[in-house]
């Protein structure tokens, strides 16, 4: 399929779009299990992994308002200035921020 690049499995998912653009493996629509984020500009799913987030920072992504835009280091060139990396670091911290003031609470109890 698609001139012999791909198995035949492969191709009716790349032909639905169904792969991550950063390392180009295909993923099925019914995939669940893997951590994967939507790039509004694109129009991908993006593992986690491929992006370089980390299992918590997937976690917190997950959790942000819908109008926090997830959009993949392919698309955007300095993904450290983007709005949804500062927000999600920002809600990273203030976690970190209310962890941490639990463990002072308890210590003091």
């Amino acid at each position: 399929m698609l001139e012999f690049t791909h198995c035949q499995d492969c191709g009716r998912q790349r032909e639905q779009n169904n792969f991550c653009p950063l390392c180009d493996k295909c993923y099925s629509d019914d995939d669940f299990d893997s951590q994967m984020v939507y790039c509004v500009k694109c129009d991908h799913w993006v593992h986690a992994e491929c992006q370089g987030i980390t299992v918590d920072q997937y976690e917190c992504l997950r959790d942000l308002p819908e109008e926090v835009q997830f959009i993949c280091r392919q698309c955007c060139e300095d993904q450290l200035t983007s709005p949804w990396y500062k927000e999600l670091m920002e809600e990273m911290e203030a976690g970190y921020e209310r962890v941490k003031d639990t463990d002072i609470d308890y210590m003091y109890e």
